[in-house]
């Protein structure tokens, strides 16, 4: 079984951003890369020293949020103190990898992984960061960087590196530490003065004044003028203090890894006012398209019951809020039709209504372009002659696209409960209509054949050219409406949703169930991956030659992972979404 192994360092050796014995130094490429390398420790540092019961978890609040500098449109945020629940949490996650699994040394081992994760960096975890790095690093992007980055797309000669628009900010618990390793990673002759109610320390570097200073145990990093900006909030950011933000860390479980947030319409109006009108769209396409995204955007990382869980959360917009009719959170329906065997769905309810609402949506959208409406009225002349989009599709009940693996055998396809079946009958009616009139120049044969409690229609797709003398074969497709239930796919996939009884269908089975209630259960929209038996799928597809190594160095890294499952809840004055990774 795998292991991490100490890092080892020759004495005197060089180290990117630090010293040799003979006193050779390379300096970093500027603020970025150390900002980034702020930002990777606290992804990772959030791991270290999980298993030791005896420590006391990080406060629930942030110490870090209440400097975000006024014009901050993105926000990042690591909690790699793990507050509240979250060290016991994620150690139980950890556990599960091979390694780890001895909670007595736990902390030792996390130690070398992030020594040897951050080794291209330069950076040592247990010589450099350890000492200071407090647990929180929040990353604050402002609408200067989006003003730079227009400007440099206008001109692009005259682009030189960002002197504003970002900062890090992190919590320490070793001022003098941290400042002494901000300092040395700088290089240059560094100047200190008086600044609000502290000091600022700034070094010219590459074009661009660098700067940092501490208040309390918060660090500040970034060019000057962010980290001034930064500085005159006095740890009581507007932004942290508006209602979008507040509305946004409402959403937020007590206690949690990570948090983003997004000025969603300073961002759209950004990239608009960046790639300038686009020739032909009209402003009244463009307002509209504004209009439909929400105000901010807002996510959250946390570890619960054996999942690392992400949580996505947005306000509902007035488009959405007038979607008919308005969508309800239920329970998938024909979740209980698929096989067993099903690894990988992908679920909408009432997917008839849904679609159809969205080619309405569509429709809206292209009608406020006089040349685009010609086009759109074209497409719905020929929609029309087969009864439009409603009698095509809108007896769709709950559908879902899903993959299967019998065995050495994968296959899949659609299935959808039938709330109208005559009209599910109707549409495969065109169906093999419009197969025997096209399919017979194109070698396509259809046929039909007894199944189950009627018939099911078998197409045969001509093997693939150019493939060698056989050509590829092309797997027979099959379709079929049966009562309330609606198939196309594969043929061992169609007659498998038939054969399926809803006491055995996926459904039922504990894995669905346990990842599925994990993302919140009930929902309009919802997907399921079976990690374990994709895996399990493709290991038996991996040339022999490959088994030995993959079993000793990757396999044992890859059991652990179990599942992933995602819902959408119906929209309310927010929508939210949940992902959940389950592991074993």
């Amino acid at each position: 079984m795998a292991e991490f192994t100490p890092i080892q360092v020759e004495p005197g050796s060089p180290r990117q951003g630090g010293s040799t014995a003979g006193g050779g130094r390379v300096r970093p490429a500027g603020l970025v890369r150390w900002g980034a390398a702020l930002v990777v420790v606290a992804l990772v540092v959030g791991a270290a020293s999980v298993g030791a019961v005896l420590l006391t978890s990080g406060a629930t609040t942030s110490a870090v949020e209440g400097w975000i500098p006024a014009g901050t449109v993105a926000y990042l945020e690591a909690r790699a103190d793990l507050p509240g629940d979250q060290r016991e949490n994620v150690g139980n996650i950890i556990a599960t990898f091979p390694g780890f699994k001895d909670q007595a040394s736990l902390d030792s081992k996390i130690d070398q992984a992030l020594d040897e994760a951050l080794q291209k960096t330069g950076i040592s975890w247990t010589s450099d960061l350890e000492p200071w790095v407090g647990g929180e690093v929040g990353v604050a992007l402002t609408s200067d960087l989006l003003d730079i980055a227009a400007a440099d797309r206008k001109d692009p000669a005259a682009a030189t590196a960002p002197d504003r628009g970002f900062v890090v900010l992190a919590s320490v618990k070793d001022v003098a530490a941290a400042t002494a390793w901000v300092a040395k990673e700088a290089g240059g002759t560094a100047s200190t003065a008086t600044y609000g109610d502290g000091t600022i320390t700034t070094v010219d570097h590459d074009g661009m004044t660098l700067a940092w200073a501490t208040r309390g145990t918060v660090l500040l990093l970034g060019p000057e003028v962010t980290v001034k900006a930064a500085l005159d909030t006095q740890g009581a950011s507007p932004v942290a203090a508006s209602s979008a933000f507040v509305a946004a860390k409402a959403a937020a479980p007590g206690a949690y890894l990570g948090f983003g947030y997004l000025d969603t319409a300073t961002l759209l109006q950004a990239v608009v006012s960046m790639a300038g009108s686009p020739a032909g769209v009209p402003a009244a396409c463009l307002d509209s398209a504004m209009a439909a995204a929400p105000g901010w955007s807002a996510g959250f990382a946390h570890a619960a019951g054996g999942a690392l869980v992400i949580d996505r959360v947005a306000p509902a917009t007035a488009a959405g809020a007038g979607s008919s009719p308005a969508p309800t959170d239920t329970a998938s329906a024909i979740a209980a039709h698929l096989p067993a065997t099903t690894l990988v769905a992908i679920e909408s309810r009432q997917a008839g209504p849904a679609l159809v609402a969205l080619w309405s949506g569509i429709e809206a959208g292209i009608a406020c372009d006089p040349a685009g409406k010609a086009a759109l009225d074209k497409v719905n002349t020929a929609l029309a002659a087969i009864g439009g989009v409603g009698s095509l599709a809108g007896w769709a009940g709950d559908a879902a696209l899903a993959v299967t693996r019998d065995g050495t055998a994968w296959g899949g396809g659609l299935a959808a409960i039938a709330t109208d079946p005559a009209a599910a009958t109707r549409t495969l009616d065109q169906l093999r209509a419009v197969l025997a009139l096209a399919g017979g120049g194109a070698g396509i044969s259809v046929t039909q054949q007894p199944y189950a409690a009627g018939t099911i229609t078998l197409v045969a797709l001509p093997a693939l050219p150019g493939m060698g003398d056989t050509g590829a074969v092309i797997p027979p497709l099959a379709v079929a409406a049966q009562g309330s239930l609606f198939a196309l796919g594969t043929v061992d996939f169609v007659k498998a949703v038939l054969d399926t009884p809803a006491s055995a269908g996926l459904a039922s089975q504990a894995g669905y169930q346990d990842a599925i209630n994990a993302a919140g259960g009930a929902g309009i929209m919802d997907a399921y991956v079976n990690i374990t038996g994709v895996r399990e799928g493709l290991e038996a597809l991996m040339p022999a030659a490959d088994q030995a190594s993959y079993t000793t160095d990757v396999q044992p890294f890859l059991e652990p992972f179990d599942a992933f499952a995602a819902v959408e809840k119906a929209p309310a004055a927010t929508r939210t979404s949940r992902f959940v990774l389950v592991f074993k």
